[in-house]
C-alpha cells in the first residue's frame, strides 16, 4: 500500500468515527502536524503511532489488520492467522501458523523497526500451549501455564474484575480457554463466572471478533445453565446465538444452490435426491420461521 493511499485511508477512518485531526492527535498523544502529514501522504506512521491508531480504531469496530494495514506490517497478519488457528484448535493448523509467526518474530518485516511485544509473546506461547495440550497435557498444568501466559502482560485479574478490565483479543482468548479448562475439569461454577465476566466485558464491543466470541460464550454458558436446570438463562443464551446468527448470516446463496440441486436431481431422474432436498428445505423453512419469531427480539443482553 503506497503512502498516498495510506493517508487517504486514515482520513476516511477518522471521519467515519467523527474525529477531527486534533481529536485524533490528542487521543494518541502526538502533534496535529503529524496527523496532517500522514493524511496528506507526506509521512508514514512510526510503529508506535501505528499501534496507537490501531487501538483507537479497533474500539470503533474498524479492523486495520483486516483491511489495508496488513500490507504494511505483515507481522500483524501472521498474528491474526495464528489467533484464528488457536480458535479452531486443530494441531496441524496451529503448528503451521506458529512456524510462520516465529519466522516474523525472528526476522520481522516492516516499513520500520518492529520489536516483538509482550502481546506477541502471548500469541506465540498460547499457540504452543494449545498444541501441547492436544498431546496430553493435564487440565491442571494447562491452567497454570495459561495464567502464566496472561501474566506476561499484566497481573491475572480476580474473576469479579473480568467484566471491567480492558482486554486485548489474545487476553480475551486466554480467559476463554481458562474458562473452558475449568468446565472440562468439572469446576462449572468457576467456568460460569469467567464466561459471565467475559460476556459483560464491553471494552471493545464494536469489534466483529468480540461479537463472534460472545456467540461462543453464550453457547458454552447455555450448556452450563442447562446442566444446573436454569432453563430461563439457557433460553436467553440460545436466544442471543440464534438472533445474532439470523441477523448476520446470508443464506440466500445456499438456498439458491439447493433449488438448483432439486432441478438437477429431477433432470437426471434422481427422485430420492429431489425428495430429500425438498424435505430439507421445508424443514429448514419451518425451523427458521420458528427461530425468527421466537428469538428475534431476545438475547441482546445475556
Amino acid at each position: 500500500m503506497d503512502i498516498t493511499n495510506f493517508g487517504k485511508y486514515l482520513k476516511w477512518a477518522r471521519e467515519k468515527i467523527n474525529m477531527s485531526q486534533q481529536d485524533l492527535a490528542d487521543a494518541i498523544d502526538c502533534a496535529l502536524s503529524t496527523i496532517s502529514r500522514i493524511e496528506t501522504g507526506r509521512h508514514y506512521p512510526s510503529i508506535t503511532i501505528f499501534k496507537a491508531l490501531e487501538e483507537i480504531f479497533e474500539e470503533f469496530g474498524i479492523q486495520y489488520d483486516e483491511i489495508y494495514m496488513e500490507h504494511i506490517f505483515k507481522f500483524k497478519r501472521a498474528r491474526r492467522e495464528l489467533l484464528n488457528a488457536i480458535k479452531n484448535g486443530r494441531a496441524e493448523e496451529i503448528e503451521k501458523k506458529l512456524q510462520k509467526f516465529k519466522e516474523y518474530m525472528d526476522n520481522p518485516e516492516s516499513e520500520g523497526e518492529l520489536d516483538c511485544s509482550k502481546e506477541d509473546k502471548q500469541y506465540y506461547v498460547l499457540a504452543h500451549l494449545i498444541s501441547v495440550r492436544k498431546q496430553g497435557l493435564s487440565v491442571e498444568q494447562f491452567l497454570d501455564e495459561a495464567i502464566a501466559i496472561f501474566e506476561i502482560n499484566k497481573k491475572f485479574p480476580k474473576i469479579e474484575d473480568i467484566s471491567i478490565i480492558k482486554l486485548s483479543n489474545i487476553e480475551f482468548e486466554i480467559l476463554y480457554s481458562i474458562g473452558r479448562a475449568h468446565m472440562i475439569a468439572g469446576d462449572k461454577k468457576t467456568a460460569e463466572e469467567i464466561f459471565r465476566g467475559l460476556l459483560a466485558n464491553k471494552t471493545n464491543d464494536h469489534s466483529p471478533y468480540v461479537h463472534e466470541k460472545y456467540m461462543e460464550l453464550s453457547s458454552a454458558l447455555a450448556r452450563l445453565c442447562l446442566h444446573r436446570k436454569d432453563y430461563e438463562t439457557t433460553s436467553e443464551c440460545l436466544g442471543y446465538v440464534f438472533s445474532k446468527y439470523i441477523s448476520t448470516t446470508d443464506t440466500r446463496m445456499l438456498f439458491k444452490s439447493l433449488f438448483l440441486q432439486i432441478e438437477l436431481c429431477e433432470t437426471v431422474g434422481d427422485k430420492k435426491g429431489a425428495m430429500l432436498t425438498n424435505a430439507f428445505l421445508k424443514a429448514t423453512e419451518n425451523l427458521m420461521s420458528y427461530m425468527y419469531s421466537h428469538y428475534r427480539m431476545r438475547g441482546n443482553n445475556v
